[in-house]
């Protein structure tokens, strides 16, 4: 499993949102609503796949998830 910034994944999500449902955007994303509720809650791991098609989706760097310093 990667280590990533949840932070950062929660919040873009979270943010899209407030101006689209869940089905559309898991439909945008290509990820299941399932699991756009469960990222913008926080309460599920990531796999790459998904994370590939969120930043895509998002037009992010991949980078820009990552922590900058890793954790102890």
């Amino acid at each position: 499993m990667v280590t990533f910034s949840k932070k950062t994944i929660i919040n873009l999500i979270a943010k899209e949102l407030e101006y689209e449902t869940t089905r559309s955007l898991a439909k945008k994303i290509g990820i299941s609503a399932a699991t756009v509720s469960r990222l913008s809650r926080g309460i599920c791991a990531i796999n790459i796949e998904t994370l590939l098609r969120v930043v895509d989706y998002f037009d992010i760097e991949i980078t820009d998830v990552f922590p900058s310093q890793p954790a102890l």
